[in-house]
């Protein structure tokens, strides 16, 4: 995967170091991604959360369908909020110090994994970091088991948001659909603008996708990984059953261009 990833992004190969990482881990209770504009839109007066229970992992695969928070970024309130319903969570077990994938109890699934002022704190440090880079920002957090609030919140990762950045605000998938005047037969979170016809080919593991995507081919899976990108490539849309806005699949659609 990462010599795939130097190779299409042209990095020389030589060029890239090796080190060893060593840091203290965060026993996250809650995790997820924070971008400082809407990921989709590109409306840059919205700060779009995704989280779940336990790390981030699960999120990020698409394994977790996550809550949903949206942070108006000049009165820092939130204007939107959905909860998901959340039944898997990777956690730490405190017996063996390993991460294990576990069935979240019934009366979790449904609760926030955020609080409102967990989600309007994340969002004034996703600014400040926004103001400090002087563009919109893709933040990875976690929120610390038993630690007290504002104690609890972890940034973990920051880096350039990849795609509104670079280009100027689109129309949005709606916009358009609207000026065709269609009628749209089925609804799913719009994850990556755009639009597109082509055959739909449900494929379920990447060796599959290998023998049956063809150019401009929608590929419909339950959730993609690094393994699925060449196809990716391949492909004229993606549909997945799970994932958010940030998970794997949406973050290399937008990149790609694809819808």
């Amino acid at each position: 995967r990462a010599i795939f990833y130097r190779a299409n992004k042209g990095f020389p190969h030589e060029k890239v170091l090796i080190s060893v990482g060593v840091q203290r881990m965060v026993d996250a209770r809650s995790s997820g991604v924070m971008f400082t504009l809407d990921p989709v839109t590109g409306d840059r007066d919205r700060i779009v959360i995704e989280s779940t229970w336990g790390l981030g992992e699960s999120l990020v695969s698409g394994a977790a369908n996550p809550d949903r928070f949206v942070v108006d970024k000049n009165k820092m309130e939130v204007m939107l909020r959905e909860i998901a319903d959340k039944r898997i969570e990777y956690i730490r077990d405190p017996q063996t110090g390993r991460t294990i994938h576990s069935q979240v109890p019934e009366d979790r699934r449904r609760r926030p994994s955020l609080s409102d002022q967990e989600a309007k704190r994340l969002a004034e440090l996703g600014k400040e970091i926004e103001d400090h880079y002087s563009a919109p920002q893709d933040i990875e957090f976690a929120i610390e088991r038993g630690a007290e609030f504002p104690k609890n919140i972890f940034i973990v990762q920051a880096r350039p948001e990849t795609v509104w950045s670079m280009k100027e605000r689109a129309e949005t998938i709606a916009e358009k659909a609207a000026a065709a005047d269609m009628i749209p037969v089925l609804r799913g979170l719009p994850a990556s603008p755009g639009v597109h016809a082509g055959r739909a080919e449900v494929v379920m593991s990447p060796q599959e996708a290998e023998r049956k995507i063809k150019k401009g081919d929608i590929l419909v899976t339950r959730m993609t990984n690094p393994d699925w990108v060449p196809y990716m490539k391949r492909a004229g849309a993606v549909i997945t059953d799970d994932g958010g806005v940030t998970c794997h699949a949406a973050i290399v659609s937008r990149e790609l261009g694809i819808p």
